[in-house]
């Protein structure tokens, strides 16, 4: 007898989770009819007005599609817990432990579209559909939709919720907000790619509100853009490249590059960086770090990324060449160099030139230098004070290659030993086994990717 019951109760309980799974199904069958038919009524104003017997037959339907939802989907913005304790103190601390408990587990989810900016009330209707249906708050403030709730339901709600803007009609194309600020992409070759005025907004909207990152279609494809690392991730190919943003320079870094660069202003700038980006701590830390005992004695005023697509495309075509031909392991290192504050504006312009070399060392050549250590590029002899005080320090990448030791009088490597071919080795350095000074002698084998202007407490060195 009581085993009868057991397998009566059974029987319930399987019937129970049937009746939710079918009771599930009908839910997400009437949420996609509703869609669909929301998405028929924004096509329908997009066009000439339908017939007034079709749009009575669809405010009907959808009429009760929304009241059959109102049924199956409970609201979720708010729960009811009763406590039974016999200690009062266990009932105070039990709403405590709860916050603690949801407060690692609460997440927000924000989707941008220019489809959210005038949505229609048939299409703001799907948005209360996935509201209730994920259990998760929906905030829309301008193009911007932030779904707030339990982290594992707000994204399966992002997610829905692209999916649906993606079937909406685009909306016309409006001229974007105005700005100063230029995005560009920079392709595998070293090209920079500039984003539509439309996407560039984006971007904008994005960075002035300290987005950490943001998801967006180009060309009808997935991309993810990350603020912090400076990069576009192609979720499609699973790729990324490097993006920058920069702004007309401002009246010191006209003054830096000088009348030349009036006409280049749309390709060569300097682009200060924020100091709550990584890229500027990550070269912060670097620069100190091979400071040595001047750690203490050298203040950063700032720290400038120099954008100059003609010398990069040059730079990654040499690099591409090197790699094929090196035979070390080593092909690429981030160097310094120190120089003058006139030289400094020459370097911006034209990339580092072998005829500024004799200005400050040419014991191991006739080429420019670089340091390994950022002490050494901080003395006096290399970077001298301008009139302000100010020192220039440029973080480069230098395209070192194998090489040799150097010596007095070298307008060139020297030849490599035993090669069949006159071929000469990459640069040369002062210890071949221990190297601290390295010496190039071709222009397109240095990039100076960072400017740093310092200043230096006390007597100079």
């Amino acid at each position: 007898m009581l085993l009868g019951g057991l397998e009566e109760e059974e029987a319930q309980m399987v019937l129970a989770i049937q009746r939710s799974m079918d009771s599930t199904r009908r839910e997400e069958e009437e949420l996609a009819r509703a869609t669909a038919l929301s998405l028929r009524s924004y096509r329908q104003e997009q066009r000439a007005a339908p017939s007034a017997r079709k749009e009575e037959e669809d405010a009907g339907l959808l009429a009760a599609l929304e009241a059959s939802l109102e049924e199956a989907l409970p609201a979720a913005d708010a729960v009811q817990v009763t406590l039974f304790s016999s200690f009062e103190q266990d009932v105070a601390a039990v709403p405590r432990e709860l916050e603690q408990a949801l407060e690692g587990r609460l997440r927000a989810e924000e989707v941008e579209s220019e489809c959210l900016r005038a949505l229609p009330a048939a299409c703001r209707r799907c948005l209360t559909f996935l509201q209730r249906k994920h259990a998760v708050r929906l905030c829309l403030r301008d193009g911007t939709a932030t779904l707030s709730g339990f982290a594992e339901y707000t994204a399966a709600a992002a997610r829905d919720l692209t999916l649906l803007l993606r079937r909406l009609p685009q909306p016309e194309h409006r001229p974007p907000a105005a700005t100063t600020a230029c995005w560009v992409r920079w392709d595998p070759s070293g090209t920079a790619v500039p984003y539509a005025p439309e996407a560039a907004a984006l971007l904008e909207r994005a960075w002035l509100r300290r987005a950490r990152r943001l998801d967006l279609l180009l060309d009808g494809r997935p991309f993810t853009i990350d603020f912090e690392r400076m990069e576009e991730y192609d979720i499609g190919n699973a790729s990324a490249v490097a993006i920058s943003r920069s702004q007309p320079p401002t009246e010191s870094a006209r003054r830096l590059l000088g009348p030349e660069a009036l006409g280049l202003e749309e390709e060569v700038r300097l682009m200060p960086l924020a100091e709550d980006s990584e890229e500027f701590r990550d070269t912060m830390c670097h620069f100190y770090e091979t400071l040595e005992e001047l750690h203490n004695k050298i203040s950063v005023v700032k720290v400038e990324k120099l954008i100059h697509p003609l010398l990069y495309k040059q730079y990654q075509l040499k690099k591409a060449s090197m790699e094929k031909a090196c035979v070390g392991g080593t092909v690429e290192r981030i160097l310094f160099h120190g120089t003058t504050e006139t030289s400094s504006r020459e370097i911006c312009l034209h990339g580092f030139n072998r005829s500024f070399c004799g200005k400050n060392a040419a014991l191991y050549g006739l080429g420019v230098y670089f340091a390994v250590d950022a002490a050494v590029s901080v003395q006096e002899q290399y970077s001298p004070r301008s009139a302000d005080g100010s020192k220039y320090v440029f973080v480069a990448k230098v395209l070192t290659g194998d090489y040799a030791v150097g010596g007095q009088g070298l307008r060139a490597p020297p030849l490599r030993e035993g090669a069949g071919a006159p071929l000469r080795y990459d640069s040369v350095v002062d210890n071949p086994l221990q190297p601290a000074i390295f010496v190039i002698f071709n222009d397109t084998q240095a990039y100076p990717q960072y400017l740093i202007t310092c200043r230096r407490h006390g007597a100079p060195s």
